[in-house]
């Protein structure tokens, strides 16, 4: 469904969260969780007037329970709020929505509060409906806060009936409004006559497609729904292509993941992958559960498994415009940093010093022409070569605080990639260049473009050619707007970077070589075939130029490998290796562990060579792969 963002106040709010009554010894809970736990509270200021917060239950959210009475509901208020009765309502399959019961009974406190049902307006749980909605009613003003959550509970859908505006993002009509699942769980429960309840008794919720290589296993979220006394540990199995595994136990005790009571929670699973590549359906089935059978109505849940050659992890590529005659661009600096902070080694970022090029000592030597990112227009940045509009590398497309990590998850969104490339690189004698090896593994076949990139970190100059223009330090924090972002503060007014002009500033993913001319990569690759492998290799020169070669550390040099399609240009992966492998070959086994670094190269003969030779190289990597390469 589609999410509904309207203008949010979130108060964290000092609420009683004792129950108002106790349960019966027959009497269970269902909702999106089922403690008496609060924590805040939300405020829709930008839609005042009367509205109704519900909790949008499906049938695995009360399959245990189906054929029980209703007899009643519970919520919790926020501050300021006064409820002023509750309502239940079914939801057929066209999604239309019946009223079951009605009670009118006025609350102001905040905290829980119960209202039973008479008994003829008591009713019985189907499975045959899409969903049960429990609500209550209440009055939104400009400054209260009435409606309660659970925001470190899991995260469900928030439902508000009211006639939301199109400027605060409603249509303008009365009716239901799906605000998503940002907020938590809103605290809304109905109240079930369950006799004979089970004490063991969990059943597992629909875990959607996931991805995995031959041969291995991937960890997937499951819900389980927990109907039972308490849910300490529980076992199960997987059913695939007729066959079914043996027991995997999980014990949510060590992840604090235990429930004492019935209630929703949401654990990593442990899946595999089938014995040939393809598609399958998979069912788990909850067997046991704190060491006993499962009683649960319903034990099994149901998925998809994609098997394929290998699971590649989706890395996104950004090349940032800047330059140091560029007063704004600053705040991309800090976007690259917030995004390698945030994302580490999915992303690799680039800066292309091509604003001020005839006066930027660190202008590229040769790089690409992108028309989307034009030298004279920082800071920009494109990401994977979309086709999209290139934007602020901090702003985003979104304007907001650091907005850019909206537009990195649409590209990290599926996780995972048909294709992987994975780098590495060699000094000469005098490291002077780089000869790097790309490493392309596909699941699809294709014919594809690689690029390498030499980017330096911790590039320092120690003149005025190298002094980064800065216009924000005019701002005073004082006067708030820029200053009041704690992510420029540093470069405002009194801040650490806080002059006009920023002396000696440590550049990041500075591009300082590049297989590239102003139109292709002069790079080559062969064709792949599904379930492939091929090797493209290409000697990179360090700069000569005395106004850079002197700044550039070699302990801080790292290469990076862009694989493209060859029709668009799009990105379909990259790479990025920190560690250079020095021509004697020996490595810190330590600091090699998991990567792609070169540790030995031999010739067709047999013999150890320091450095690339033309024709077959036989390449040792520190993950124990052996690459047969040739160099040309």
């Amino acid at each position: 469904m589609k999410k509904t963002i309207l203008s949010l106040a979130l108060a964290l709010v000092a609420l009683a969260v004792s129950a108002q009554r106790p349960l019966e010894a027959n009497q269970r809970l269902v909702g999106y969780y089922t403690s008496d736990d609060i924590d805040n509270s939300l405020s829709f200021t930008s839609a005042p007037g009367k509205m109704q917060a519900g909790a949008y239950l499906v049938p695995n959210d009360y399959v245990q329970y189906v054929g029980a009475k209703v007899v009643g509901m519970r919520f919790a208020l926020g501050s300021d709020g006064t409820s002023t009765g509750v309502a239940v309502y079914s939801v057929n399959k066209q999604s239309t929505y019946t009223q079951l019961v009605a009670v009118d009974a006025e609350n102001k406190e905040p905290g829980w509060h119960t209202v039973m049902f008479p008994e003829d307006k008591q009713f019985t749980l189907s499975d045959q409906w899409k969903a049960v909605v429990p609500s209550f009613k209440y009055t939104q003003t400009r400054s209260n806060s009435p409606v309660a959550v659970y925001a470190a509970g899991p995260k469900r859908d928030l439902y508000i009936y009211g006639k939301i505006p199109n400027s605060a993002g409603g249509t303008g009509r009365e009716e239901w409004n799906n605000l998503g699942s940002d907020y938590g769980a809103v605290a809304i429960q109905l109240i079930v006559e369950a006799n004979g309840a089970a004490q063991h008794a969990v059943t597992p919720q629909d875990f959607g497609t996931y991805r995995v290589g031959l041969g291995q296993t991937k960890t997937v979220d499951v819900t389980f729904n927990n109907f039972g006394e308490s849910l300490k540990n529980l076992d199960y199995t997987v059913t695939m292509d007729d066959k079914t595994s043996d027991e995997y136990h999980i014990d949510l005790t060590e992840t604090d993941n235990a429930l004492t009571g019935t209630g929703t929670v949401t654990v990593p699973v442990v899946l595999p992958a089938a014995s040939a590549m393809g598609t399958y359906p998979v069912t788990l089935t909850v067997t046991k559960v704190n060491g006993a059978e499962n009683q649960a109505a319903r034990k099994e849940a149901n998925g998809t498994c994609m098997t394929v050659f290998k699971d590649f992890v989706q890395k996104v590529f950004v090349e940032e415009m800047t330059g140091t005659g560029c007063g704004w661009c600053p705040r991309g600096i800090v976007g690259m940093q917030l995004m390698k902070q945030k994302y580490g080694d999915r992303f690799v970022g680039v800066a292309i010093h091509r604003y001020n090029a005839s006066t930027d000592p660190m202008a590229p030597r040769e790089y690409l022409t992108l028309d989307d990112l034009p030298a004279g227009n920082a800071p920009l940045c494109i990401i994977n070569r979309n086709g999209n509009q290139a934007v602020d590398p901090y702003f985003g497309s979104s304007g907001e605080k650091f907005g850019i990590s909206r537009d990195i998850e649409k590209e990290l969104y599926y996780g995972t990639a048909e294709v992987g490339v994975t780098v590495s690189g060699v000094w000469n004698a005098d490291q002077t260049e780089v000869t790097a090896t790309a490493v392309v593994e596909a699941n699809i076949a294709g014919d594809f473009d690689v690029a390498f990139i030499l980017v330096a970190d911790s590039v320092v100059g120690d003149n005025a050619a190298w002094y980064q223009n800065n216009n924000y330090a005019q701002y005073d924090p004082a006067d708030g707007g820029y200053a009041a972002d704690p992510n420029l503060a540093q470069f405002c007014k009194g801040g650490t970077y806080g002059t006009s002009q920023i002396k000696q500033y440590p550049f990041e993913d500075v591009v300082i070589a590049s297989s590239y001319n102003t139109r292709s990569t002069l790079a080559t690759l062969d064709p792949v075939s599904a379930g492939g492998t091929v090797y493209s290799t290409y000697t990179l020169k360090l700069p000569t130029k005395n106004t850079l070669k002197p700044y550039i550390n070699k302990d801080k040099v790292s290469v990076v490998a862009v694989l493209t399609e060859k029709s668009t240009g799009y990105v379909l992966n990259v790479d990025r290796n920190e560690h250079i492998t020095p021509l004697t070959g020996i490595v810190d086994a330590a600091q090699t562990t998991g990567e792609t670094v070169e540790v030995a190269r031999y010739n067709a003969a047999g013999q150890r060579i320091s450095a690339p030779q033309k024709g077959l190289n036989i390449v040792k990597l520190a993950d124990g792969r052996t690459l047969k390469i040739i160099v040309k």
